[in-house]
């Protein structure tokens, strides 16, 4: 059932062909009439490589025939592979998830599921699921089609790090579980579907140019003659003849039969053609960085002649290669050579990084005690200003205290001097 929805991938193979002119005219156009029948059977016109299609094949469309019959697919189904022929992943994703089936056949559409999140590259659900699988599952319990699914699922993982250029990740993923499952290799050589989303020549492909890149040159001899990886030459004998050469330093006619044997392959595979160019500029930047770890001064053009590829080509890339390892190498007018440095150089630098880190300190501390100073000013400042509203307050309430003692003194009761009275009786009594 789930396999069906994968049908429309060869849509986007022979497009990729059609568009990059790979192959003989002949070949083009009995792909685009295979194109155009196709879409001819499932009553659906409407994909966006509809036209290239048409016109790859010769044909008119007027003389295009209708359909006599339909694919036997349910309506649903049909929705699905339209979404997809669309490219409207998300849809065609939703309308998955919702479909309810048996327990029996949830890693075939687990597969469909990760195959559209490759298709739409939405790599972060990709790494979560293989995260989910790598953690919570056993296959030995499984029905031969759900296992044989659970494997390309594995395939759709490596393609999915390839995709990224996590070069390491992709065969070391592939190892791993190389060395939990040795049937693995056989759902690679003869898949059990007819339409799986990464073909055999593709992930051998992925798997053989991501051992080049991500193994350092000084491990090829222990790759090469590790016991757990024989199993695997058998099916890429591409890869132990690159090793050979590169171990020999043969670098010309490694990258000869890197081009021979991948070169077109590379161009024309949907999942293989992205990631090719930086493939390439990888591995030349190793063998970049060989010379120059090996020389005391090297000419561009000799490796230039030595890599079959331009010189100004090779200046500009091992310029990168400078930059952005930091290598302490110049290039001036045509070699490379060590940067020279004054014995007192390197302590110069570092005093100059002392000194910086120094003076940041100080202004730092200049600036917390400028605010110190100023808040205690501000303090400062307030108490005063509290201080001399309470004397002022003080004041007032003193003099509104005399005036208040001096009023009744003067007066008695009656309204009459008290003083004047005391005088009076004074006198009576004299």
């Amino acid at each position: 059932m789930f396999d069906q929805y994968m049908e429309p991938i060869f849509l986007e193979r022979t497009a990729l062909i059609l568009r990059n002119g790979l192959r003989s005219p002949e070949e083009r156009a009995q792909l685009a009439k295979e194109a155009v029948d196709y879409l001819r059977r499932i009553n659906y016109t409407n994909s966006p490589h509809w036209n290239t299609f048409l016109s790859s094949s010769g044909l008119q469309s007027s003389a295009i025939p209708n359909p006599r019959y339909t694919e036997n697919h349910d309506k649903e189904q049909c929705v699905v592979i339209k979404k997809i022929i669309d490219h409207n992943y998300a849809e065609a994703l939703h309308l998955i998830e919702a479909r309810e089936i048996k327990q029996s056949q949830y890693f075939r559409k687990m597969e469909c599921l990760i195959n559209l999140q490759l298709l739409s590259k939405d790599y972060h659900n990709v790494d979560e699921l293989s995260h989910y699988f790598k953690n919570n599952t056993s296959i030995e319990d499984l029905i031969p089609e759900e296992k044989a699914a659970f494997r390309r699922i594995q395939t759709v993982i490596c393609a999915s790090y390839y995709q990224q250029k996590r070069f390491f990740d992709c065969c070391s993923h592939f190892f791993n579980y190389l060395s939990l499952d040795p049937e693995f290799l056989n759902e690679i050589i003869t898949p059990t579907i007819y339409f799986p989303l990464i073909s055999s020549k593709e992930i051998i492909t992925m798997i053989t140019l991501s051992c080049l890149i991500a193994i350092p040159l000084d491990n090829y001899t222990t790759f090469l003659y590790l016991p757990d990886i024989r199993g695997f030459y058998q099916i890429a004998t591409l890869l132990p003849t690159c090793l050979e050469l590169l171990i020999h330093t043969k670098f010309r006619d490694f990258f000869r039969l890197l081009e021979d044997t991948l070169g077109d392959l590379c161009r024309s595979e949907m999942f293989l053609q992205e990631s090719w160019n930086f493939a390439q500029f990888t591995i030349r930047s190793k063998i970049y960085f060989f010379y120059i770890r090996i020389s005391t001064q090297l000419e561009i053009s000799y490796i230039a002649s030595i890599l079959q590829i331009p010189e100004e080509q090779t200046r500009q890339e091992i310029e990168q290669l400078i930059s952005s390892a930091g290598l302490n190498v110049i290039i001036e007018d045509n070699v490379i050579h060590l940067k020279h440095k004054h014995l007192l150089e390197d302590a110069i630098e570092d005093l100059k990084e002392n000194e910086h880190k120094i003076q940041v300190f100080l202004d730092r501390q200049a600036h917390a005690n400028n605010q110190l100073k100023d808040r205690a000013q501000h303090r400062i400042k307030i108490n005063e200003e509290n201080s001399h509203k309470f004397n002022q307050t003080e004041d007032s309430k003193e003099t509104n205290e005399d005036d208040f003692m001096i009023q009744t003194d003067q007066y008695d009761s009656n309204g009459e001097s008290s003083i004047m009275n005391i005088d009076n009786e004074d006198n009576v009594l004299d």
